[in-house]
């Protein structure tokens, strides 16, 4: 009876992709490089948001807020031509900031203010308010601060210029 040996066969090397860290060409798998980085476009990028360079086609709306936001912001202060450019980038931190609100909001209401063990999401919730605190500290630096009311004057009721209520 003659023996087959059998020879080794050579595997041909996982795909390489230079991932952002910096570490250099290895392998990437299904959500994670080799070196436990999540993969760019893949969802548990988006969720870190520090090596996602394409959001996935779920969270393009998220973009396109902002960018609404901003178009608003800037044509109420005069136009992208009118605004310098270090005010534009504050306006621009400004849209950051609503997205980042809308987002926490919108899963506060969707997972409720309780997890399932019954206790207070309290870090959500006060992650939110830090963010609203942001958004009125930028706003009272582009000068958005609250506007006192017009009072009208006594003359101005008496000539019929102002309806009292």
């Amino acid at each position: 009876m003659a023996e087959t040996t059998s020879r080794p066969v050579a595997v041909p090397p996982a795909p390489a992709q230079v991932c952002r860290c910096g570490a250099g060409p290895h392998p990437v798998h299904a959500r994670l490089c080799a070196a436990g980085h999540p993969r760019p476009g893949t969802q548990l990028a988006v969720m870190h948001a520090l090596r996602t360079v394409d959001v996935p086609p779920e969270f393009v709306h998220l973009r396109e807020e902002v960018t609404a936001f901003l178009e608003a912001s800037l044509t109420d202060d005069g136009g992208a031509d009118q605004t310098p450019m270090r005010r534009r980038s504050l306006h621009e931190y400004r849209a950051r900031i609503h997205r980042r609100t809308l987002q926490l909001d919108a899963a506060i209401e969707l997972r409720g203010l309780f997890d399932k063990r019954g206790k207070l999401r309290v870090a959500w919730l006060q992650q939110l308010q830090s963010l609203i605190n942001t958004a009125k500290g930028i706003d009272q630096l582009l000068g958005l601060g609250r506007r006192a009311k017009r009072v009208p004057s006594l003359e101005d009721v008496l000539s019929g210029k102002v309806e009292l209520r």
